[in-house]
């Protein structure tokens, strides 16, 4: 009885949330942006900078209520390469958002 009781309790809980926003450095990865041409763009780095201050506000207001698979998921991708990217989180968290509600009917059709 208790062993039916904890998997209905599983199945009515829904997705787990994502925890943490995670803490990436923005200006180490601006700078490696800024510096990608050889040089070194002040242009590149401040509209970087001013992006993932933007991406990490939205980021924060909303990730609680981000499935932890989704939020998992795409703090590999935002990692890739090294560092991490508030920008390229939320690129992915969105995409799989709507990806998922698009996805969720479709039918192949014959």
């Amino acid at each position: 009885m208790r062993r039916m009781i904890l998997i209905a309790a599983a199945l009515l809980a829904g997705p787990a949330t994502a925890g943490e926003l995670p803490r990436f450095d923005p200006k180490s990865h601006c700078t490696r942006l800024a510096s990608l041409s050889g040089g070194y763009s002040e242009g590149l780095f401040g509209i970087c900078f001013r992006s993932e201050q933007s991406d990490y506000d939205e980021l924060k207001a909303r990730w609680s209520g981000i499935a932890e698979s989704i939020a998992t998921h795409c703090q590999r991708v935002a990692t890739m390469g090294g560092g991490g990217s508030y920008g390229l989180l939320k690129i992915c968290i969105d995409s799989e958002i709507r990806e998922r509600e698009t996805n969720s009917g479709a039918e192949f059709k014959f």
